[in-house]
């Protein structure tokens, strides 16, 4: 059974090229089946234009389905949004890294990502997350409704995430790491 909301966010700066209108494309070809779903979008806009994503919205008719914090969002205010969160969505057209994806699995939230390199090297889809193709927000409807559907799914890779962050991101392993390299260089 579906919970009473199940909630996408889409969280962090607002620019072109984090895609946010990837995810209101494909929100818009899905709300219909998941009258309970909400996108939460949660972030302040840098360099760009809220208002062409909400004309993009109220053209697609899902402002009804759709909860904009368009602000900057305080440190103790991060944990509301990300635990509220059935899934986070990062549309990206181009990343180096990703500070909410590494968030979003530290708080053993399910992700889906496009597929750059970037996102790859953490995501390991439908492991750990789940990847589309970068720039089709068709691909991105149908990871999205598949992930909303699948509960088990959703809360494995939700699990493995959780588990990646602490085998391979926790201090103690960064320690070491830092600790090997630096042996490495002793004369």
């Amino acid at each position: 059974p579906l919970r009473a909301k199940q909630v996408i966010l889409f969280f962090g700066q607002i620019k072109e090229v984090k895609g946010l209108d990837l995810l209101i494309e494909a929100f818009s070809l899905i709300y219909k089946d998941y009258p309970n779903a909400q996108l939460v979008i949660a972030g302040r806009v840098w360099k760009d234009n809220y208002l062409k994503y909400q004309n993009l919205i109220v053209e697609r008719g899902i402002e009804d389905q759709v909860n904009s914090h368009i602000r900057y969002i305080a440190d103790d205010e991060v944990g509301t949004f990300y635990s509220a969160a059935d899934v986070v969505v990062l549309p990206y057209r181009r990343i180096y890294q990703s500070g909410v994806l590494l968030m979003a699995m530290s708080y053993g939230i399910p992700v889906i990502t496009s597929d750059l390199d970037a996102m790859k090297e953490i995501v390991d889809d439908r492991d750990n997350g789940f990847l589309f193709k970068s720039g089709d927000y068709v691909d991105l409807a149908c990871v999205l409704r598949g992930v909303l559907i699948d509960e088990d799914v959703r809360h494995q890779a939700a699990k493995n995430a959780l588990t990646k962050m602490e085998d391979d991101f926790n201090w103690l392993g960064i320690g070491k790491k830092i600790a090997q390299i630096y042996s490495g260089l002793a004369i």
